[in-house]
Parts: C-alpha cells; structure tokens; sequence
C-alpha cells in the first residue's frame, strides 16, 4: 500500500518542479523587456534627433534657456535713420559698437530765428540765422555752384554787382551753371504778394560732425519794380541770408529786414563782421563735407 502510493505521487511532484522552473523563466522575461536601462557610460548617443522646424515667420522658435528674437526691422533690418530735425527718434540695439560711435549731431539741436521782424531783431552788427551749440551753422566749403533764371534788366543788371560783394566779402568762389540740378544755390524770379521783393530758403544737413548748410534758392519778385542800385542791396540782402546771416535793427546796413530809399547797396562794417564771422567758422568746419548726411531741414527767411 505504501509502495504504490509512492509512485502516484512521483508524477505530481515532477510536474510542480517544471512549473516552478517555467515561471522563475517568464519572470526574468519580463523583467529584462520592462525594467529600467543604463545609458552608455562614455561616447555620443546613437538616437537619432528629431528634424529641426523650418524657419519663417511663425515658425522661429527660441532655443532651451535664450531670449525670443525680435522681428527684424523693415528693409534688412537696418536701423533707419531719420529725415526731419522734428522726426521721431528711434530707438536702436546698444551695442559696444555703437556705444563706441561718435555723438551723432541730432543729440545737439539746431537753433533757428525765422522771419524775424524789425521789433524782434537784434541791435547788433550782425545776427546768425541758424546755430547749433552756440556756433553758426555755415557751409562746408566756399564752392557755390550758382544757377540763374530769367531775370528782368535791372535785375540782370544788379546781379554781378551783388554777387561780386558777396564773394569778395564772404569768401565764396561762385560758378554759374546752366541747370538747376547741377546747382546747390539758384537765383530765379516769380510773382511775389505784400510787397516782397525777395525771399530766401536755405538748407541745412547733419551728420556726426555737425550740421552745414548746403542748398539755398533766392526767389527776386518778378512784379516790384525796383531801381537798379534798389536791386543790389536786395540781392545782397537775400545772399547774406544764403551765407547764414539774419535781419539785425540797426540802419543803415544791408540786412536790415526792409529796403528804402536810403538802403545801401554795399555790405556796410556790420554785414561784413558777420559774412567774416561764417568764413571763419567754415574754416572750422572742414570735417562736416563727409558725405554721411542724415537729417535736415529747410529754413524759410525773408
């Protein structure tokens, strides 16, 4: 009895073992495909990256720990520069380059009297029309290139008067030109109201050396009839406002604001202190022809 149940129970006994082995099996299995992995000690990694986004607006992400870019300013990108003195100013990136960079001249703001009348000129020898850190604006160099319209006789004939005054006194050397664009200063006649027998614009640019005038246009009436010497200080007049100066009180002396029977037709001392006074400042002034002009205006003076 005992024998026999001995051998019953072999079978059972040999099944539970191979179970037993089989489940110790499955378990390492399992723990090999789920368990957690050891990156290599040494040597890049072999997972491929992920394809970088394409570039373009929308798409242009920053990169882990870096500040968003700023969208680049129209036209490339380059700071644009402003075209009016009263032009907003723009901001731009600081840099140690362009904190290395001269002071531009729009930093130092241009001071200019406009039409001044009798009552607010000054009682002085001569007045400047435009200013910039206390110094009179003036033209870079001496070289006018002169373009002159169809003037009447007496203003014709005035003309080579006057301009020989001016170049004579203000150090100018005067070149007539046949077109206006070949020319930085122009003599032309048009109708004019209130009894104006001429007007003056004149120019002025900046760069980082200073501000310089560098185009005027003298408009005559073409309706006041004037005697020639008339004509002469009127002229003289409207050069003088060509070369920087302003009206000045004292009388007689040709920039005085009006003209009458006793208006000379010569530069008086007083006019030639201030025509000497732009020549020596222009003298000053050499670096100013650098062709990087930047901003300007036009003055309007009568």
């Amino acid at each position: 009895m005992a024998e026999g149940t001995r051998n019953r129970e072999r079978p059972w006994g040999w099944w539970l073992s191979v179970l037993a082995v089989a489940a110790l099996v499955l378990a390492g299995l399992l723990t090999s495909r789920h368990g957690p992995r050891r990156q290599p000690a040494a040597g890049p990694s072999t997972a491929p990256r992920p394809p970088s986004s394409p570039t373009g607006p929308g798409n242009d992400r920053p990169s882990a720990g870096s500040q968003p870019k700023r969208p680049a300013a129209p036209g490339g990108g380059a700071t644009p520069h402003a075209v009016s003195v009263t032009a907003t100013k723009t901001s731009a990136r600081s840099t140690s380059a362009s904190r290395a960079a001269p002071r531009s001249a729009r930093t130092t703001p241009v001071t200019c009297q406009t039409n001044l009348p009798l009552s607010r000129s000054p009682n002085a020898p001569y007045n400047f029309l435009c200013t910039q850190a206390g110094r009179p604006l003036t033209w870079p160099n001496g070289m006018i290139n002169l373009y002159v319209g169809r003037l009447s006789t007496a203003q014709r004939l005035a003309l080579p008067v006057a301009l020989h005054q001016w170049e004579a006194e203000g150090h100018f050397t005067v070149t007539q030109v046949s077109s206006p664009a070949a020319a930085n200063a122009t003599i032309t006649p048009t109708p004019l109201s209130n009894q104006e027998a001429g007007y003056t614009q004149v120019h002025y640019s900046c760069n980082s050396a200073g501000c310089f005038y560098d185009r005027a246009t003298v408009t005559l009436s073409s309706t006041e009839k004037l005697a020639q010497t008339a004509w002469v200080s009127t002229i003289c007049h409207e050069l003088g406002h060509a070369a920087g100066l302003n009206h000045v009180s004292r009388h007689p002396q040709v920039m005085y604001p009006s003209i009458n029977d006793v208006s000379p037709d010569a530069y008086t001392p007083g006019d030639i202190q201030g025509l000497q006074a732009e020549y020596q400042q222009r003298s000053k002034s050499s670096a100013a022809t650098r062709a990087d002009a930047t901003f300007g205006e036009w003055i309007d003076i009568s």
